[in-house]
């Protein structure tokens, strides 16, 4: 798989399908790549993308068989991601490439089937039950499919091989109280191990002078991402900064939790 003039090829003289969006703004300032499913069929997918009223579109997107649809240029800002933040980024549309997975998302349970929200059955072979991790409640939800994945998983690498792609998050990160996509059925931490660049802290570890609350955003309207706020003294590794802002990953564990990132107010910190 190759990227030429900011298209998609499955090898050279060999294109994937391109079908046009209407829906499409200007550069894109490429850092991140965001994956979403369709909670649709394909065609209904495509169809939406289509529509100017829509307002809606992705660069790519992939069906169960894995072939490949592309719809806006790979350096032109599509509208997949709506209000969204993420680590000091407003509005990912202008930051972000976004996938879209040919998947019915969080499912429907009658009895011992399942349907989507769209009426579909789907089998019970193809349904997970999971937790959503923005949610408390056991939910089912449409499994990708193995040429899905492997598909992706290509497309990532051409992706992150060519543009200055950071990470890799869901839609689901970035819009939290808004939505559930990819959900808990596709394999995130796979793709993040196996793709997501690290960025080297900027400095040594600091200290938390005091007890101090971490948020999910640079700011104090942003919410408290743990109940409680990290004692005085807890350690941490600043990892990004915005204004008077870090977003730190904190060292060893806080009432059990070993993986807490967040953001701090740097007026509270001491470099050790």
């Amino acid at each position: 798989m190759l990227i030429i003039d900011h298209k998609l090829y499955l090898r050279r003289n060999k294109p994937v399908s391109y079908l046009a969006s209407p829906n499409h703004g200007g550069q894109l300032d490429c850092k991140f790549l965001v994956f979403h499913y369709t909670a649709s069929t394909e065609a209904s997918a495509l169809q939406w993308f289509q529509s100017r009223e829509s307002q809606v579109s992705a660069h790519i997107l992939i069906n169960r068989k894995g072939q490949i649809t592309q719809l806006v240029p790979l350096d032109k800002v599509a509208w997949h991601a709506g209000r969204s933040f993420w680590k000091g980024f407003a509005m990912l549309n202008y930051y972000a490439i976004g996938i879209e997975f040919e998947n019915a998302g969080q499912l429907l349970q009658n009895g011992r089937s399942w349907r989507s929200w769209y009426g579909a059955s789907v089998p019970k072979r193809q349904v997970i039950e999971a937790v959503h991790k923005h949610d408390s409640m056991l939910s089912g939800w449409h499994k990708f499919t193995k040429p899905q994945l492997k598909t992706a998983r290509k497309v990532a690498e051409v992706l992150m091989e060519t543009y200055p792609i950071r990470e890799i998050i869901g839609h689901d990160d970035i819009a939290p109280h808004r939505k559930l996509d990819p959900g808990p059925a596709f394999p995130m931490k796979d793709f993040q191990k196996a793709f997501t660049l690290e960025k080297a802290p900027l400095s040594t570890n600091y200290s938390c002078t005091a007890p101090l609350n971490i948020r999910s955003g640079p700011g104090t309207t942003f919410m408290c991402i743990i109940p409680e706020a990290l004692p005085k003294n807890t350690q941490v590794v600043v990892l990004e900064e915005h204004q008077n802002w870090g977003y730190v990953k904190v060292i060893g564990r806080v009432n059990g939790d070993d993986d807490i990132q967040g953001w701090v107010h740097r007026h509270y910190l001491k470099k050790l």
